[in-house]
């Protein structure tokens, strides 16, 4: 059985007091190992807390579509370089560690995460917490309009996919 750590419980303890909804799951590395998560949303973006070795982890992942994948896919060497060096300026501008997930030019999956510490019974931790999220959010509208812009595309058009947290580890 996995245990969420006091860090883990404290972050439930201040989403709660902040009135924001979070539920409890499990997620699993790429080694097979278990973790407790929360998971909510905020500004519609899916976002995952994880319990990671003493730290809470706030991770949001931008999950590409098809459609767009096929799109960037077909980006010339020059644009899709120019593609990858605009999408990497904007998570720098965040203070968020990223990954992109590159198989040559398919493109599948950005993620933005932010490490925490927390602790219930210090002050700042509400705001700690609460910029956090915020930032991990920011960071995933600005890339997500530099993809609109620079691939020309209409904003009505759904060029990633808005699966709910579940959708990343419940």
């Amino acid at each position: 059985m996995v245990v969420a750590s006091e860090m883990l419980e404290g972050t439930r303890k201040v989403l709660d007091v902040m009135g924001m909804e979070c539920r409890s799951s499990i997620a699993k590395d790429i080694d097979g190992k278990e973790y407790p998560v929360l998971l909510m949303e905020y500004r519609d973006i899916p976002i995952a807390l994880i319990d990671w070795h003493s730290s809470v982890v706030i991770r949001v992942e931008i999950k590409i579509t098809d459609d767009l994948r096929q799109q960037i896919r077909a980006l010339d060497q020059y644009d899709f370089e120019d593609l990858i060096a605009a999408i990497d300026m904007e998570l720098n501008l965040g203070r968020c560690s990223h990954d992109l997930s590159l198989d040559g030019d398919d493109l599948s999956l950005i993620t933005i995460e932010q490490k925490l510490l927390i602790y219930a019974d210090r002050p700042e931790t509400v705001q700690r917490l609460l910029d956090g999220i915020n930032e991990v959010t920011n960071t995933f509208r600005r890339v997500v309009l530099m993809l609109y812009s620079m691939l020309q595309i209409p904003e009505e058009e759904e060029i990633v996919e808005r699966s709910s947290p579940s959708g990343m580890y419940g």
